[in-house]
């Protein structure tokens, strides 16, 4: 896409701001796309995750964007964006520092008593779930996984927060319309909720959020080559049906996982619908064996089968 016609696609929200009270930025993952955020050559970054050469490298930045619309950076960013999850927008009236300051104090939870994890919230799928987000249908969970308090507490220095989808649409999520729907005795000060703390149905969402790029991405690592007929969107709705699949058979760990959704890409979406199939997978149900058990005991006729019950059903 040319950049003059990129640079004509952002909405209005975005173009029609009062740039002497409301401040655009960015939050890049140079892990996603290495340029970043020189690319930009953006007044002023910094990395979320400390100065260390090694770790600005593959981490988040906060990136203040120039006010010029048309200009290089943002010309990147409508070009790049909506390719692949490198990129939040923000705008707020807070200058630099003090935001930064503000995106600092999320980075970690508590998910339990002895436990504090890192809070990825820079992914634009991850935000979307935090935050809520239920017109994206690319998303595997539309969350909000935060609480109304949690939300507005992040949301109560912002004004729009932007992202791309996995197709490619750019959503925006009106900050203010989040701190507004908080009930006015809770206080959305952030003091209540700070430090985040998840309890145990958060944790799940959270966990579940990102289960089918986690396994997409030991895919990727360890078996390329199931992930190379489809496109990359098409390759995570996959994902996700899989993931959904699996549940029937009470598969969760991780491994498992990793080689039932590589069956099904291999075999067929369907492939345990197949008799033979299906009587072995209610050994993995019942807890007998673990699907990779299972797996490494079938008969190349056995998954012959499979491959053939699944490509009928798909012709159904």
């Amino acid at each position: 896409m040319p950049v003059q016609e990129a640079a004509i696609t952002w909405p209005s929200w975005l173009c029609d701001r009062d740039t002497a009270a409301l401040h655009a930025y960015a939050v890049v993952d140079p892990a996603q796309d290495k340029r970043l955020p020189a690319v930009l050559h953006a007044p002023r970054n910094a990395c979320l995750l400390g100065d260390d050469a090694s770790i600005r490298e593959a981490s988040p930045h906060l990136v203040e964007l120039p006010d010029d619309i048309d200009s290089r950076a943002w010309s990147w960013l409508a070009r790049n964006g909506s390719q692949q999850p490198c990129a939040v927008l923000v705008t707020s009236e807070l200058g630099f520092d003090e935001l930064f300051t503000h995106l600092l104090k999320f980075l970690d939870v508590q998910v339990n008593q002895s436990t504090t994890m890192l809070l990825a919230w820079w992914d634009p799928a991850v935000l979307a779930s935090l935050l809520g987000q239920p017109d994206d249908d690319t998303l595997y969970v539309k969350g909000p996984i935060f609480t109304a308090e949690q939300k507005a507490a992040f949301a109560m220095s912002l004004c729009d927060v932007g992202y791309w989808d996995r197709a490619g649409t750019l959503h925006r999520m009106n900050a203010q319309q989040l701190v507004a729907t908080v009930p006015a005795t809770s206080g959305i000060d952030g003091g209540s909720v700070l430090p985040l703390t998840f309890d145990v149905g958060q944790v799940r969402k959270l966990v579940r959020a990102t289960t089918p790029d986690q396994v997409l991405y030991e895919l990727r690592l360890n078996r390329p080559g199931v992930l190379s007929d489809r496109s990359d969107l098409e390759n995570y709705g996959l994902a996700c049906r899989l993931v959904d699949a699996a549940e029937r058979y009470a598969i969760r760990g991780m491994r498992d996982l990793v080689n039932f959704v590589g069956a099904g890409m291999i075999l067929g979406e369907r492939f345990d619908i197949c008799p033979a199939m299906a009587s072995e997978l209610e050994g993995v149900r019942t807890g007998t064996k673990t699907f990779t058990e299972m797996l490494s005991s079938l008969s190349p006729e056995v998954l012959e089968q499979a491959r053939q019950s699944s490509m009928e059903c798909a012709e159904r």
